[in-house]
Parts: C-alpha cells; structure tokens; sequence
C-alpha cells in the first residue's frame, strides 16, 4: 500500500556517515556537487530500474522515492505488502550502512498510500464514474484525460489509470484503477493523520491497526 513517500533524518552522525560513506555500486553522486544528492538505484535493469533519491541540506537531509517501485521493479503493478515494506527498508538500511533502528527514527513528511484495482471497463470510463466531490477542489490532470486528483486541505486523492503510472508500459493489456491518497506538508499533518510520524511507527501501529484509509471520502458513493 505504502508508495512514495519522504523521510527526513537531522542526526548529525547519520547525516555525516550518508555524505562520506561508502555505498554499494547501485548509487551515484549527481547535480556536480559534491555530498548534494544521492541516487540509490534498486539494482535492477530496463523498465524495472528505479531509483531512491537522498537530498543533503545545511543540516538535514530527505530520503524520497516510490519504495514500491524500487522493491518491486517499475514496472511492477503489485502492492507492497508490509512485510515486504519492511524488507524493502531493512534493504535500504543495509544498502546505507546504517542499523534499521536508526532507519525507523526518520521522520515522515510526506507519504502516499495506494491501492491497485482491476477492473473490467476502461479507466476512462471508470474515472468519469467518479462523483460527489465539491468542484472548486477538483481538477482534472492535464497530462491524461483518465486522471482526476482532489484536493483536500494538505491531502490529495488522486484516482487514476495505472498503468500510465508504470512508466508508460503499453505492453501491460490490462485496465489497472490506481487510487492514491498523499498525506504531505510536513510530519505534523502526517502525524494529524495517520497518528504516526516516523517510519517506525508507521510499522508498529498504522501500517497493522489500519485496514483501510481514514481518508476523507466523497458525500456519495461512486460506482
């Protein structure tokens, strides 16, 4: 269920360790700057390639991405389990040379919780189903006639096609509905929302005592 998300971590030790450490051959530096920012690549190739980016300020640093992805390969429609969620972290903690412990204290300032859902019609004529949202905070995404985000406060639903969230992958003959919800604007709204605000606590007590999103959801029922 847990897409992308971003943690941030201002430990002095583990931001010095992340900026001069030593890393597996699936990273590298970019923006011409030394110690800017970290691409963490998943090892794999092709369409399946993703990558983990690690962001370096004065005196904290973010680590954002889908983990999704980067566990299960970009192409991959599947959803992360949590136990998956855990190992795709543990892997991530290994990878860095830093203790899962110390991977749980970051602190979560933005996080999308998505599900996929096959269906038998087109996503288009799925998302144009979709109704009972006030209009002032919809919008329909430009980029694609069968996305349509809503814009709740600092949440967002976003109901789109899922396969042109795979990197366009027109090979998959399949109609995929993805629904996201994005919690973001910092760790106390996430905090106010799932009653979680590091990734530790996103194990030990959403992530189990939450089968299903505490969303807000439209007046009516979509069909």
């Amino acid at each position: 269920m847990v897409d992308n998300i971003t943690l941030k971590c201002c430990d002095k030790e583990v931001y010095h360790h992340l900026c001069y450490g030593t890393f597996v051959e699936e990273s590298n530096w970019i923006s011409g700057k030394p110690y800017d920012r970290l691409l963490l690549n998943n090892g794999k190739s092709g369409t399946d390639r993703e990558n983990l980016k690690i962001e370096f300020e004065r005196d904290s640093m973010t680590i954002s991405g889908s983990i999704r992805k980067w566990y299960y390969g970009a192409s991959s429609l599947d959803d992360l389990t949590k136990t998956d969620l855990e190992k795709a972290w543990r892997k991530v903690a290994a990878w860095l040379g830093i203790s899962f412990d110390t991977l749980r204290t970051f602190e979560i300032s933005e996080i999308e919780i998505g599900l996929n859902v096959p269906i038998n019609m087109t996503c288009t004529e799925m998302v144009h189903r979709i109704w009972g949202f006030t209009s002032k905070r919809y919008k329909l995404k430009e980029s694609s006639s069968e996305c349509r985000e809503f814009v709740l406060a600092c949440h967002t639903v976003k109901i789109c096609n899922g396969i042109d969230e795979i990197n366009g992958n027109v090979l998959i003959r399949r109609n995929i509905l993805r629904v996201a919800f994005l919690s973001g604007d910092g760790r106390r709204s996430v905090l106010d929302r799932l009653k979680a605000g590091t990734l530790g606590e996103l194990f030990d007590g959403y992530y189990i005592r939450n089968s299903s999103l505490n969303f807000p959801g439209p007046k009516r029922p979509w069909q």
